[in-house]
């Protein structure tokens, strides 16, 4: 057999493997996520029956006292109007119709002692007949002239209205004022017209309608208070849901798209549960999304990396034997670091969903589960664009960041990664911060990779029962940077004194008859000191046989006074606006496009969004001077590049082509694209995926920085 077709076979057998563990990741991570879905659905549906109950309940209570409330009310709306006539000394045509709309009377009447209307408001008509009725039912209204306190109300049927009346002796002169109020509708008969407002103003989360039906028609339904984002008619809803025998969901299809629930029995109505189909399913197929993303980034990282070393192998393979031996070790060390380092976030993802799993009916915790599946994905995407840096350079040297970052904040993620692991195999974790600065400058992503390899290892080499401790102290500081000491303490095997003269070499195991249990590839303390020392600090090792660990990090780090200032300015409450903003995106991708403007519409600005770089010279050169605010720019277009658009715009002559904030937004994150970027003219360089709040941000501060600009001049 061939070289070429053995290789060939082992791709295929590589190409196989791959796209088999990606079907079963994803297959897994459907069946989960649908596993929660469906009991989260349950859960409301059951919560919103309870209520219905409550409600049904305690509106025959209040309809078996509606009437006499109703009554006192007006008996006391009757005898204020009977002492403000006494203090006004009488009362005007235009008085009585004041006070009938404030207190929503439908007719007044002032009668004197001899019971000839002196004054009165409303309908005459109306007046007459339903003081007539009054008259005629037998009661002696009248003698409650000689009684000053007495207050005569009571309901009565004036054709086929209804009405409440009041009556009580003058304190002006003598004789009798007389109030009524028309009722809008009769006193139900069933149900049916006091469950019409049973779920009014009612919220479910993700939009969902509710709807009560006898069997043919709606009684009563929350759609109306979400009529901008649900069906508007529910009624539908109630009578052309179907089940769905496979999943065991009510399936119905309107115009306003797709709808899920489900359907309980309620006091011998049906009380449907739906839910938009595209919301319910959000978290779902974001997060399937999050973990097929980070699985074909990995797998095509391995690959291209895998790719640039199998070509330097093969340029020293011809130079000589000796050389090509020294390439491929060094590609195996390189692809058995990312492949460590790769998997430590992916972890990271699969234990928050096993255990959002595990909290079906636990909204707060799913939510907390989401995010840090997202923080995870973001550490991932940070760790692939190392990589590729790396991959960039000869030699496999780091390529360390300066930027800022918060150290309580980095502590506390690498917490949240390390104590689901150490808690998931019966070991305590304690994190302990103590830091007077902690907004610093350096490379943030290398100083959490180095903290979670060690406390990985302090887990994996732990013994049960046993304890795992994080802590950081700053040590000094002098001028513009601090000093600080992180350590990570175990109560696990220990190491010998032999060994730990070695500990940091590449592939060393104290004992490597036991890489099975605890799966070590030696690799990680060497990786930790590289990075460390790279990073200008050092790494040092306490460890006693059968007692445990203690890993000290002594490293320095510049002071970012900027970011305590903004720090302080949040404090205080000046919070980062680009409300009113007129901004130009130009991006070639609908899907980016979308999201950027998405992004800057929910935070307020006007966007104007073209598609390659040659649309976006046209498009600022045809506008009004100031017209924009700034230009969001992609690097990599059709027609003419960001970076070329950039050029034309800084060229052109007019008064705001030099100063408008051109921010580049590009899938490239190598420090020389950021280089190029400003070369061209660009402000700012943000690398995609987007981050929304350093979008705002970085707008919002050219904002503030760019006098007589439209904003400014509102």
């Amino acid at each position: 057999m061939s070289p070429r077709t053995s290789s060939k076979r082992r791709l295929s057998r590589i190409a196989a493997i791959v796209v088999l563990a990606g079907a079963l990741l994803m297959g897994a991570s459907w069946a989960v996520l649908e596993a929660i879905t469906v009991n989260e659905t349950r859960s409301v549906v059951s919560e919103v029956a309870d209520y219905a109950k409550q409600r049904l309940i305690r509106f025959e209570n209040y309809q078996a006292t509606d009437t006499s409330k109703s009554l006192v009310r007006l008996s006391d709306k009757t005898e204020a109007l009977s002492r403000e006539i006494a203090e006004r000394g009488g009362a005007t045509q235009e008085y009585l119709a004041d006070y009938a709309y404030e207190q929503r009377l439908d007719g007044i009447a002032l009668f004197d002692s001899n019971l000839t209307i002196e004054n009165e408001w409303g309908d005459k008509d109306e007046v007459g007949a339903v003081w007539s009725k009054v008259l005629e039912t037998g009661d002696n209204v009248t003698n409650i002239i000689s009684y000053p306190k007495k207050v005569y109300f009571s309901r009565i049927w004036v054709g086929d209205s209804q009405y409440d009346f009041a009556a009580l002796a003058r304190t002006d002169a003598p004789g009798i004022v007389f109030t009524f109020a028309k009722k809008t509708e009769a006193p139900a008969s069933d149900n049916e017209l006091s469950l019409s407002t049973v779920f009014t103003g009612y919220s479910i989360e993700k939009g969902g309608v509710i709807a009560l039906s006898d069997g043919s028609h709606v009684i009563s339904t929350n759609a109306e208070s979400v009529e901008d984002k649900s069906v508007g008619d529910a009624e539908s809803l109630a009578n052309g849901a179907e089940i769905d025998q496979t999943t065991g969901y009510l399936m119905v299809t309107t115009a306003h798209g797709s709808w899920i629930g489900s359907k309980s029995t309620v006091d011998g109505y049906s009380l449907y549960v739906f839910f938009p189909k595209a919301e319910i399913n959000a978290m779902r197929n974001t997060t399937l999304l999050l973990i097929f993303v980070a699985y074909v980034v990995a797998v095509l990282v391995i690959a291209l990396v895998r790719m640039q070393v199998v070509r330097q192998n093969m340029a020293r393979m011809e130079a000589s034997a000796e050389e090509a031996r020294r390439a491929s070790a060094a590609k195996t060390d390189f692809l058995r670091r990312m492949s460590h380092d790769v998997r430590t976030p992916i972890n990271g993802i699969r234990g928050m969903i096993e255990i959002a799993n595990s909290c079906p009916d636990d909204i707060a915790k799913q939510e907390e589960c989401r995010q840090k599946v997202w923080d995870a994905s973001g550490y991932l995407l940070d760790l692939v664009n190392s990589m590729l840096d790396m991959s960039k350079l000869e030699g496999g040297e780091v390529a360390l960041e300066e930027k800022p970052f918060n150290l309580r904040e980095l502590m506390r993620g690498a917490a949240a990664v390390l104590e689901p692991q150490a808690k998931g195999v019966g070991l305590s974790f304690t994190l302990d911060v103590d830091v007077e600065h902690e907004d610093l400058i350096g490379s943030p992503m290398h100083l959490r990779q180095v903290v979670e390899n060690l406390g990985t290892n302090a887990v994996k080499y732990n013994v049960n029962g046993g304890t795992v401790r994080l802590s950081c102290r700053e040590t000094s500081c002098e001028g513009e940077r601090a000093a600080f000491r992180i350590t990570c303490t175990d109560t696990g095997i220990g190491m010998s004194p032999e060994f730990q003269k070695r500990a940091f070499e590449p592939f060393q195991q104290e004992n490597p008859e036991l890489r099975t249990v605890y799966r070590g590839t030696g690799l990680g303390l060497a990786i930790c000191r590289e990075i460390v020392e790279h990073m200008g600090g050092a790494i040092s090792l306490e460890s006693e046989k059968g007692k445990g660990s203690t890993f000290a990090i002594d490293i320095a780090f510049a002071i970012d006074r900027a970011s305590h200032s903004a720090s302080c300015e949040e404090a205080l409450g000046e919070t980062p606006s680009i409300a009113g903003m007129n901004v130009l995106v130009a991006e070639d991708n609908a899907l980016n496009g979308e999201i950027a403007q998405f992004i800057l519409e929910g935070a307020g600005a006007r966007v104007t969004l073209v598609e390659n770089g040659a649309r976006v010279v046209e498009v600022f050169e045809a506008s009004a001077p100031y017209a924009f605010d700034a230009v969001l720019m992609d690097v990599m277009m059709p027609v003419m590049d960001g970076l070329e658009a950039a050029r034309r715009i800084r060229g052109l002559d007019r008064e705001d082509a030099k100063s408008v904030p051109i921010i580049a937004t590009t899938a490239n994150a190598f420090a020389d694209d950021a280089e190029r970027s400003r070369a061209a003219g660009m402000d700012e360089h943000l690398s995609k995926p987007l981050d929304s709040e350093q979008l705002v941000r970085e707008l919002a501060r050219f904002r503030a920085a760019r006098p007589g600009g439209p904003i400014s001049k509102e």
